[in-house]
């Protein structure tokens, strides 16, 4: 029975080695061999794979959420309608009443939120004045002026946001690391696959396993075709095929030169070589946080 090829993930990109291990992963999980005989190997693969995922599928945890936008568009407004109702205060004939918006607004004027400004610097200037309204006197004002249900959603929206952008530090804190995190996933994958090798080599029965061998066709498939994606290998050809080798004969062929008896001479000595280009790893574009 044949064994698992080498693969060249050490060269491939990350969106690369993204396809491969999941396209891997798919066939050992429609290999049910695999499943029930190599369950320790398995486990630790699995382990490594999360990560990876993790590390690489789950991007930085930003504030641009939908909750946060919307809890940031519910903070302006109603940061607007405390102000307008202490503007209308302010204007009545009612002195105490006049009094309460008054003294609001010159809350609103001596700790201004510019709402203009960023989400972080605007949460900041909202923990200030939510600090100065919660004062004694000014809790007065607001329900003088109608005002005490709109501070309320302020402030509920305020602490919401708060836990959001705390919640979503953690996360980014416990992420694992990017480029360890591949690392560890590749040398999860040889020891997953040395591990099936082996197997296939000491433990497996001489009548062999079709589930198994189905399995290694198609990885070593897919291994053949990330190499000719990321190597630029040509497809080997089949025994018995024609090969590469040019023809005999004067003008030493497409290696010879131009007008030569001999191979080399010309005007292009060598000729093409052929197999395309090679990638290495440290012309790849700067991808996924490497």
């Amino acid at each position: 029975m044949k064994m698992l090829n080498k693969s060249s993930l050490e060269l491939m990109k990350v969106s690369e080695v993204k396809e491969f291990f999941h396209n891997f992963d798919d066939a050992v999980e429609a290999c049910e061999y695999i499943k029930t005989s190599m369950t320790e190997p398995l486990a630790a693969w699995r382990a490594a794979y999360k990560d990876f995922q993790w590390a690489y599928e789950t991007p930085l945890k930003s504030d641009e959420t939908d909750e946060i936008h919307a809890l940031d568009y519910q903070t302006d407004n109603l940061l607007t309608s405390i102000k307008a109702a202490a503007n209308g205060a302010s204007k009545s004939f009612d002195q105490e009443m006049a009094d309460a918006g008054i003294a609001i607004l010159q809350a609103f004027i001596s700790f201004p939120v510019k709402l203009n400004d960023s989400y972080i610097a605007e949460l900041g200037q909202v923990d200030t004045l939510l600090a100065v309204l919660q004062g004694q006197k000014e809790q007065g004002h607001l329900t003088k002026i109608g005002a005490q249900p709109l501070f309320n959603l302020l402030k509920a929206a305020n602490d919401r946001m708060h836990e959001l952008i705390t919640d979503r530090d953690k996360e980014n804190i416990n992420r694992p690391n990017r480029p360890q995190a591949r690392q560890n996933a590749i040398d999860a994958y040889i020891t997953f696959t040395e591990y099936i090798n082996s197997y296939i080599t000491v433990k497996l029965p001489a009548s062999g396993n079709a589930n198994l061998e189905h399995f290694v066709g198609l990885v070593n498939s897919l291994i053949a075709r990330y190499d000719r994606v990321v190597l630029r290998k040509p497809a080997k050809p089949e025994e018995g095929g024609e090969g590469t080798t040019p023809d005999d004969g004067e003008g030493g062929g497409e290696t010879g030169g131009e007008g030569g008896n001999n191979p080399g001479e010309g005007e292009n000595p060598g000729g093409s070589t052929g197999g395309g280009e090679i990638y290495h790893p440290d012309e790849d574009d700067e991808d996924e946080g490497i």
